[in-house]
């Protein structure tokens, strides 16, 4: 079971060692050089800037073509810095685009390779960022942001090993920087971020400040996960001025012979002394930086080389003349590194870095919308790669390869010039080019993998190909026009059920049977004019088919299409009003075509539109001389007037409504419409626009927005997304962390919009959900406009040296695209816009055939739905990932998708089993959690640790076994909750000062502490003696095992003590006070010499007094169960086991930890290997033992004033665990500690312990965390289940063969079949009348429940239910009577109470029974029952399962399944 809260987990799943890595010694950190603490030290930093396109292709820029539009060639480049660094050892180089590296690098021979090898494993070159590109930030979405890093770290990971590891962020082109991808940096282990571009405000003030450096904290739900050291360098990323010594620079070289006229070293020093002393005081520490380098240089790095080495030799001999300039060849690992040694205090942000300006009008938010075409298509492609690479893994190809065109075409086009809409057009041509060429090669591994899943015969693959209609957006699909029979396959991408709306351009008229055979409703709505005038629409469609689909999760449905006759009862009226109305919602139009207002029906809130529609800014035709000449170009958006104007006085408005979908097509000129449609069972508006050719005849630019205006008081705020995940308040003109000069209305209030944009009111909220990035603001109260589509005629002299005047058809392009609007409560709206818009990023993809069979024939050919999951996952988990990576290896990243607080449900934390995904593929059998990059162990990372001038520390408590259970391992702490018989009450504390902390004076009782010391363990004393009596206890484990501090009081330093309890983390097993007895007892009998056993060290609890010493109140009062005394034993109990289970945690994570060693070929294996196993501890041994110990404290309280204890030594029945060697095979004793789990487990009989374990809730508080970390989530493992438990779905632990003699340290009685032996069931019908009489005083004392006493003195409850009511009818009888004869009656029952440890038997029955809550580890001298304890039978799972008894004697059976049913959001 995995949990998470709004996170990533990204794991790698295999039945094989993952891919070994070279460890790191001699490069990263160990490699740098710090420099001299009394001096100010200059990190020379060679670099190249190479941009993966912008005026030139990527390939021309890699081969060097077309010099004549830029002279850039990155083959040799490559080429001359290694020759460089070849020549000198000191010499430093980094390098980021691996998309040109990974070329340059398939080119090379091995003496070559070799020698590559052996500068990044000395830290000469390295690696920094690691991803395809430098991607943007603000057009891009964290989906493929993430995959674009990892497809270079894979790169690098598999060539180089641990030393090419990227640690730093290297942003230094990019126009603006978002908060998500600083988190998705920190999440994938980055220590910290430099980029070269800040607004010119920020810039001047952080200067004066010395503030150039911070912590970036970077996400409002990760906390300290997602902090990062982040700098602005100080020239943009270029060498300071008269510094460039590349080929192509006009600056002057070092001139060094002092015999030449032209020697120039002492003004070259003094002018390079200036420039570091000048840069010193914008910088708080003695490190500073200075980029050697810029676009496309080091073509002959031996120039820039040989230059540097003078430069350094020169200043650093000022020394001797009193300088205090030492400088030297450094990257930005190792600058990062040294400001980290610094130990300085800085100052942080949480808010962004857009918009970006670099003068007072010139605002880069242009870009936001440049292309948007393009950027639609990028979007979209995203989704065909997912899709693509699901199906690879869930019909197990193994086609990964031809899955790479695609992806390297996506890692490029999020490179800084592409998605962005910032190069040439030529270049756009070619980024569109490529992802297509991606897309045809995905077609030929969605083909392979259908014709596995569609066959009910696999061995007859399907005969017609299954192809894309990728311009169905258009109403085109040309290969299905005019056939009489084709089939629609669509794929859900999501773990959810879901209903879709299906748009199918069609020439006649089909009836459509879906996977059922039975014919399904559609409307034939007709296509509107403005869709069929597009230029270069080739259709001949005039309809479309729209009908609903429900589709599995994680599969696909195929809906056959044939042809039928009759008429269609579509209704239509032109320019008239108009009302859109299902069951949630209703539109309301007038005869005009102006939107007037919508109303959720549900909830009754209204909001009403003053105006709706498309307007356009004029384009400032500036000749960019001056900043106020400043034109609006690629980059830049400048408006003349901040005042828009509509695109038309007049629209007309066409009424459609069928049983499907009703839509209102509002067409306001030849080149600007919209089509706002409500389905029958939408809990959202769809609009979709259409935008183009722009008219450009009056020689002016023009930038289409979409403007909704509502009487929404939003007071100057509204909200975007950051990359399509994390949302960030805006303020009108405002700025949160500098003083803002508003200078531009319109612009200087643009942000990206990835995916959202809302306003909200105490009472409403208007959210805008887009299908691509789009730029877009609330200029005015209660407004929200976007950018859709521009057209300018003017360059921003910004160096793409072109305006953006897209043409296709000879004429304006024509952009067309989707918003969602939704009206909720802000409460509730986080439900409805964050599940859509992942399903409008992660829409189901439709794939097309034209089969020659009638519907009768595919049928039998053909599968027509198949899901890869059983049941859903949960509403709030996104799978991000899902890559087979080669037979039985697989990447998956799953995600928790909403905030903290956004919803009361969705918001938690919630559990689920990974086991699920691969229902299909058979069992996990090993896992490894990864980074989000997937390039490194989660366990292996560790980050440097930074400080805040408010004193906060980003250091993780790693491996802090409290953090790994929260944030890792989440589930409800409060176990406890309402049970048929008592209400216990919740102990876990968030406002005290640990994790789990317990009031001392409900922990030890009314009376005085200093009169309960001696009879509690002698290891608290020390924690109470002279302390503050009303300081919580601190009982977690990482007090107890860490010697820290006991006591926890407010802002005082404490004072340390011995641990609460000696618990020892290298044993896997525990065990109860009875158990441990019995065990000893059995080794005694057995004359084993156990003096020098392992457990002969055990810290035992003591075994006396009679009644446990956390008890401290009489136990004859009927009502006691309700008592605060019941509070204290589950505080004490729940605290206690869950120190044991994140103990087991620390074991299963480190198996080898008391070995102290590793080896790099399996450090990524042995991290989480049992990581199923863990799971199992987390989510049901801990449940079972808590149960267990509150179930035996409580009989004990209860019966205490009584009937006296039948043995001392079980007074407490505290946790105690066995000292034991870690066995050398550690996979081997890990799987058999995990039987040993499953099998206590799963002999459960209990029926109130069944509920316990079926009814725990899941959820927890939320923490946010973006790991791959970061990184989930599903159901609790625990179900009620009348069968076999499927709690461990994997083979047996115990290998078979191995025989009881092979296993005698762990002390198992194993069979010959490799199978442990079960205990005759016989015994466990067996009961004294003595313990019968004992157990009917104590119900009919009303001191016990019937339940209780039965499992207490172990008898059968039926008979104790008929003695009970045999003495009520017979008052006035005060002896037992007919005992033999009413057990006689009753001995067909069975006393099923297998999982709790017997209680009120004689010693002498216990020695003969076997150990009800050890099954997994007994004694060796019991090894002469040869039942198979590994077969857990129904009787064993559930009480009204029994074979032999018809007559259980449990208190209840069955129940619903207690899981949420989650709302289904379109």
């Amino acid at each position: 079971m995995y949990s998470l809260s709004f996170a990533f987990l990204f794991i790698l799943i295999s039945v094989c060692n993952t891919v070994p890595t070279k460890s790191s010694n001699g490069c990263g950190y160990d490699a740098c050089n710090l420099g001299d603490p009394n001096k100010l030290n200059v990190h020379i930093v060679p670099h190249t800037h190479d941009d993966v396109g912008w005026l030139k292709t990527v390939d021309q820029y890699y081969y060097g073509a077309r010099n004549n539009i830029q002279h850039a060639g990155v083959q040799y480049i490559l080429d001359s810095v290694m020759h460089s660094l070849e020549e000198n050892p000191d010499r430093r180089f980094m390098y980021v685009e691996i998309a040109f590296f990974w070329r340059w690098w398939n080119e090379q021979t091995d003496e070559m390779r070799n020698k590559v090898k052996q500068f990044v494993n000395e830290g000469r070159l390295e690696f920094i960022s690691g991803g395809w590109c430098m991607n943007d930030e603000a057009s891009t979405h964290y989906n493929s942001i993430i995959d674009q890093f990892s497809l270079g770290a894979e790169f690098l990971r598999d060539q180089f090993g641990e030393c090419a590891r990227p640690k730093i962020g290297w942003q230094i082109d990019p126009f603006g920087h978002s908060r998500e991808h600083a988190s998705i940096l920190a999440q994938m282990g980055f220590d910290g971020l430099f980029f070269g571009r800040a607004d010119y405000e920020d810039i001047t003030q952080r200067s004066k400040t010395k503030n150039m450096e911070l912590i970036w904290k970077a996400s409002a739900n990760l906390d300290r996960q997602s902090w990062l050291l982040t700098g602005v360098l100080p020239n943009g990323y270029s060498a300071p001025g008269s510094f460039c010594f590349d080929l192509f620079c006009d600056d002057q070289p070092i001139m060094d012979d002092p015999h030449l006229h032209d020697y120039n070293v002492p003004e070259r020093v003094k002018a390079f002394l200036d420039a570091a002393h000048n840069e010193a005081n914008q910088y708080s520490t003695n490190h500073i930086i200075m980029t050697m380098g810029s676009d496309f240089q080091y073509e002959s790095a031996n120039q820039w080389f040989k230059n540097m080495d003078k430069l350094m030799k020169y200043v650093n001999a000022q020394q001797t003349n009193g300088s205090n300039v030492n400088v030297f060849y450094s990257t930005p690992s190792c600058y990062l590194y040294a400001l980290n040694k610094a130990n300085h205090s800085w100052t942080s942000k949480t808010d962004d870095f857009f918009p970006y300006a670099h003068h007072p009008h010139g605002f880069w938010t242009g870009y936001f919308t440049s292309r948007a075409a393009l950027k639609g298509y990028e979007r979209r492609s995203n989704n065909v790669l997912q899709v693509t690479r699901q199906l690879n893994a869930f019909a197990k190809t193994n086609l990964r390869n031809s899955t790479f065109p695609l992806s390297e075409a996506m890692g490029l086009v999020q490179h800084h010039d592409a998605v962005s809409g910032t190069e040439k057009q030529e270049v756009a041509f070619d980024y569109a080019q490529r992802l297509a060429d991606g897309i045809d090669s995905a077609v030929d591994v969605i083909n392979r993998a259908y014709s596995k899943l569609l066959p009910l015969d696999e061995k007859i693959p399907p005969k017609a190909p299954q192809f894309l209609c990728q311009l169905t957006n258009i109403s085109e699909c040309l290969p299905i026009e005019g056939k009489n029979q084709f089939t629609l396959t669509l794929w859900n991408p999501t773990v959810h059920t879901i209903s879709q709306h299906i748009h199918v351009p069609v020439t006649k008229k089909y009836s459509i049977r879906d996977s059922t055979g039975h014919v399904i409703s559609a409307d034939f709505i007709p296509i509107s004019e403005p869709t069929k005038n597009i230029p270069g629409r080739k259709s001949f469609a005039t309809n479309q088919l729209v009908f609903k689909v429900i589709l599995p999760a994680l599969g696909f449905n195929t809906y056959y299409f044939e042809l039928k006759t009759g008429n269609e009862d579509i209704s239509i009226t032109q320019n008239e009003e108009c009302i859109l109305q299902n069951e949630y919602l209703r539109v309301e139009f007038d005869d005009q075509g102006n939107l007037l207002k919508i109303k959720n029906l549900k909830k009754n809130i209204v909001v009403p539109f003053t105006s709706q529609g498309f307007y356009w800014y004029s384009s400032f035709p500036g000749n960019n001389s001056q900043s106020e000449f400043q034109a609006s170009g690629a980059y830049i958006f400048r408006p003349i007037s901040s005042d828009p104007q509509p695109v038309s006085d007049k629209r007309t408005i066409t009424c459609i409504k069928g049983e499907i979908v009703q839509k209102a097509v509002i067409v306001f000129n030849k080149w600007t419409s919209q089509e706002i449609s409500l389905y029958d069972d939408s809990k959202g508006v769809e609009v979709e626009w259409t935008v183009g050719p722009i008219p450009i005849c009056d020689k002016v630019g023009k930038e289409i927005i979409l403007r909704y205006d509502t009487d929404i008081e939003n007071q100057g705020k509204f909200y975007t997304d950051s990359n399509g995940r994390e949302v960030l308040e805006r303020i009108r003109d405002y700025r949160p962390t500098w003083n803002y000069t508003k200078v531009e209305d319109v612009s200087g209030n643009y942000y990206p919009v990835n995916s959202r944009i809302w306003i909200k009111e105490p009472n409403r909220q208007f959210t805008v959900l887009t299908d691509r990035s789009e730029g877009g603001s609330s200029i005015h109260d209660g407004s929200i406009e976007l950018m859709l589509h521009r057209r300018t005629l003017y360059d921003d002299a910004l160096g793409v040296g072109e305006p953006i005047n897209e043409t296709a058809y000879d004429q304006g392009l024509v952009v067309r695209g989707k918003h969602f609007l939704i009206i909720e409560s802000p409460s509730s709206s986080a439900l409805y816009h964050r599940v859509a818009s992942q399903r409008l990023y992660m829409r189901p993809l439709a794939t097309y055939s034209l089969p020659q069979l009638s519907y009768a024939d595919y049928s039998e050919t053909y599968r027509q739905t198949w899901s890869a999951l059983v049941k859903d996952l949960p509403l709030n988990i996104h799978l991000l990932t899902f890559e087979q990576l080669d037979t039985n290896q697989y990447l998956v990243r799953i995600e928790h998708y909403f905030e903290l607080n956004e919803d009361t449900t969705y918001s938690n934390s919630v559990t689920f089993d990974l086991q699920k995904l691969f229902q299909t593929h058979g069992i996990i059998n090993g896992i490894v959690e990864l980074t989000l990059a997937g390039n490194m162990p989660v366990n292996d990372m560790n980050r440097l640790e930074w400080t805040t001038i408010d004193k906060e520390s980003s250091k993780m408590d790693k491996p802090s076994l409290e953090t790994i259970s929260k944030n890792h391992f989440e589930f409800d702490v409060n176990l406890f909750n309402q049970t048929d018989d008592e209400q216990i009450p919740n102990d876990f504390n968030p406002e005290q000062g640990c994790l789990f902390c317990i009031n001392r004076q409900e922990y030890l009782g009314s009376k005085k502490i200093n009169n309960r010391i001696n009879e509690h363990h002698h290891s608290i004393k020390e924690a109470i003696v002279n302390d503050d009596e009303n300081a919580p206890l601190d009982l977690s484990l990482k007090s107890t095992t860490n010697n820290s501090p006991l006591i926890t009081s407010n802002n005082r330093t404490n004072v340390k003590h011995r641990p609460l309890f000696d618990i020892k983390s290298d044993i896997p097993p525990m065990y109860g006070q009875e158990e441990f007895d019995r065990f000893m007892s059995d080794m005694i009998a057995s004359q084993l010499d156990f003096s020098s056993h392992p457990y002969l060290n055990m810290n035992l609890f003591p075994t006396s007094p009679t009644i446990p010493v956390h008890h401290t109140q009489s136990y004859k009062k009927k009502n006691s169960s309700s008592s605060s005394q019941d509070t204290r034993i589950a505080q004490l109990a729940k605290q206690m086991a869950y120190e044991r289970m994140l103990q087991e945690i620390d074991y299963q994570r480190h198996p080898s930890i008391t070995k102290k060693s590793k080896t790099s070929t399996n450090s990524s294996s042995s991290i989480l290997t049992e990581s199923i196993h863990v799971n199992h501890i987390l989510n049901d041994v801990m449940m079972r033992i808590l149960h267990e110990m509150y179930e035996k404290q409580q009989q004990q309280q209860q019966i205490a004033a009584s009937i006296p204890p039948p043995r001392a030594s079980r007074k407490g029945e505290l946790l105690f665990v066995k000292k034991q060697n870690v066995n050398n095979d550690e996979q081997y004793n890990a799987n058999l500690f995990n039987h040993f789990i499953n099998n206590n487990n799963n002999t459960n009989n209990n029926k109130k312990q069944n509920k316990h374990n079926n009814k725990v809730n899941p959820s927890s508080s939320s923490s946010s965390s973006t790991s791959s970390a970061s990184l989930t989530s599903s159901s609790s493992i625990h179900k009620k289940n009348k069968h076999k438990s499927k709690l461990n779905q994997s083979t047996n632990y115990i290998p078979k063969g191995r025989s009881a003699e092979i296993l005698n340290n762990a002390k198992v009685v194993i069979g010959t079949d490799g199978k442990q032996i079960r205990p005759k069931r016989g015994q466990y019908r067996r009961y004294e009348s003595e313990q019968l009489a004992k157990a009917v005083a104590a119900v009919l004392s009303n001191e016990m429940s019937v339940h209780k006493a039965g499992s207490y003195f172990g008898v059968p409850h039926s008979t104790l239910e008929y003695k009970v009511k045999e003495r009520n009818i017979k008052a006035s009888s005060s002896t037992t009577k007919n005992k033999n004869e009413s057990t006689s009656s009753m001995s067909s029952i069975n006393n099923k109470d297998n999982n709790s440890i017997s209680h009120g038997e004689n010693d002498d029955e216990d020695d003969d029974k076997s150990s009800k809550g050890l099954v997994g580890f007994l004694p060796e001298s019991n090894s002469s029952t040869n039942n198979n304890l590994n077969e857990i039978d129904d009787e064993n799972i559930s009480n009204d399962g029994d074979d032999d008894d018809d007559n259980d004697d449990d208190d209840g059976g069955g129940g619903d399944d207690d899981d949420d049913l989650e709302e289904s959001i379109n």
